[in-house]
């Protein structure tokens, strides 16, 4: 059955705005302290002034009251002094709780990943261990036909290996990197120096591979010595500006999962993206850009830049044909400097939403504020705090679990987790496997629940989108046909 419950980590209600919290509670006892010693200060030159020493000889028995009086308030159990530094000590007992915490923290995320990276390839060894095992006992009894049916009965048993233990993917790209490593190794010294020209020569890609993303990078190497991955220039074409209305094929953004909704209808049409223009009440102007998720699978690049040679650099942390297509995109649709701009995608199109996001060039022409995705590995992307940041993840989809990283913890940034078994997708099918948890319509779904959410968290996040979705009326939308143009 399918499950309305969501798993909400980040943002206001997240542990690193706890450890903030705690943080500013520290600069406030701090600030309350120095303000203290501050008024103890005063009392004290008061106790020292003049005036007060000349009347000790005309009232000796007030002037000693009043000194007696001051002492007790600055340097008595309770004065001034002692109040200063309990709150000093009470700050710092917060700093260094707070750091305990982030290296505790820091120290079991590690251990999980460690965890996965070994346990994800004996899971799969296991796996093949089993199904040698099957072929083994058929090929004992004679049965051919079983040897034969073992590449589909691995498949089979991988995908309910990976839905009821996603992890496994997780540990599988941590060790992407050391499995390039046991790759040079194993080519020995001339392999190696070959392989290290290769992805050099090809994509000034350094072999081996220190992060994920060099990883990635080596493998576009690997294949731009094919012909594969190939880049070129970007193209865009206005189709031409129509006067939005809500209606199947066209709908303006009026929330979260109206706004997933386009995006799924984008994959209609090859290559497209759309942007709204959404005036304020106050004279201002928002702007949604909605990008499509992956359109073409084949490694062999062509016009359309929504494909997998995207996706590969996307990953590896390069800027696109599709991410300088968006932004002519933009600047013909006319966003202004300082006209606050939300991306939304799905898969691919909200790793390119982050990738666009974590660009200084791109940030420094247009305001991005907002980032939404669904399904989409968005971890490793540098995003700025200043970004407002929700990510919608299904947990036994395979794709957002390919940067092999947990999304940041922090206040801008929300992270919704579902278990979405059973929810039925657009074509009324129940989830049961990795490819329909990854199906966009299954993330309106989930985004639908994150409408209603009374979470605080989620509603304080849903909030700062909300303008996006309520212009004057007169909100208008634009297509762009994105091309990739090959030399």
């Amino acid at each position: 059955m399918a499950s309305d419950s969501l798993d909400v980590s980040g943002g206001a209600g997240g542990v690193s705005a706890q450890y903030d919290d705690m943080i500013s509670t520290a600069a406030g006892l701090e600030q309350i302290a120095n303000g203290l010693t501050e008024r103890q200060s005063v009392i004290e030159a008061m106790l020292r002034n003049g005036d007060l020493l000349e009347s000790a000889v005309l009232a000796p028995v007030t002037a000693a009251q009043v000194t007696a009086q001051g002492a007790a308030a600055t340097i008595g159990p309770n004065g001034l002094l002692v109040a200063a530094a309990r709150m000093q000590a009470s700050a710092l007992t917060l700093r260094v709780s707070v750091d305990a915490y982030q290296s505790l923290d820091e120290a079991l995320a590690r251990a999980t990943t460690a965890g996965q990276a070994v346990g994800a390839p004996l899971a799969l060894l296991g796996l093949l261990g089993r199904e040698g095992l099957r072929a083994g006992d058929d090929l004992w009894n004679g049965d051919l036909a079983g040897l034969r049916q073992l590449p589909g009965l691995a498949a089979e048993d991988a995908g309910k290996l990976l839905y009821a233990n996603p992890w496994i993917v997780d540990g599988v790209i941590t060790d992407s990197p050391a499995l390039m490593w046991t790759l040079g190794f194993a080519a020995g010294p001339v392999g190696f120096g070959v392989l290290s020209a290769w992805t050099n020569s090809t994509e000034h890609a350094a072999f081996p591979p220190t992060s994920v993303e060099d990883a990635t990078g080596d493998l576009i190497a690997f294949g731009a010595g094919f012909g594969v991955f190939k880049t070129g220039s970007a193209g865009v074409t206005p189709l031409g500006p129509a006067q939005a209305a809500p209606s199947a094929r066209m709908a303006v953004p009026t929330s979260l999962s109206t706004t997933m909704d386009g995006v799924r209808e984008l994959g209609r049409q090859k290559g497209t993206i759309r942007i709204f223009d959404v005036p304020q009440t106050d004279g201002t102007r928002r702007w949604v850009v909605e990008i499509p998720g992956t359109q073409e699978w084949s490694p062999t690049a062509g016009t359309n830049p929504v494909d997998l040679t995207t996706n590969l650099r996307l990953m590896a942390g390069q800027q696109t044909e599709q991410n300088e297509g968006i932004r002519q995109a933009m600047r013909l649709a006319g966003v202004a400097p300082g006209e606050p701009v939300m991306l939304a995608g799905h898969s691919q199109g909200g790793i390119t939403a982050a990738s666009l996001a974590a660009d200084p060039a791109t940030r420094a022409e247009f305001d991005i504020t907002h980032v939404y995705t669904g399904g989409s590995p968005i971890a490793r992307f540098p995003i700025p705090d200043d970004v407002n940041v929700l990510s919608i993840e299904h947990d036994q989809d395979a794709v957002p679990r390919l940067d092999g990283r947990d999304n940041p913890d922090r206040p801008g940034w929300v992270t919704i987790h579902r278990d979405p078994t059973g929810v039925l997708n657009q074509r009324g099918e129940p989830v049961t496997n990795t490819a329909q948890a990854h199906d966009n319509s299954v993330y309106s779904d989930t985004a639908a629940l994150i409408d209603r959410s009374t979470d605080l968290t989620v509603m304080r996040q849903r909030e700062t989108f909300q303008p996006f979705f309520s212009g004057t009326g007169d909100t208008t939308v634009t297509t762009y046909q994105l091309t990739r143009e090959l030399p």
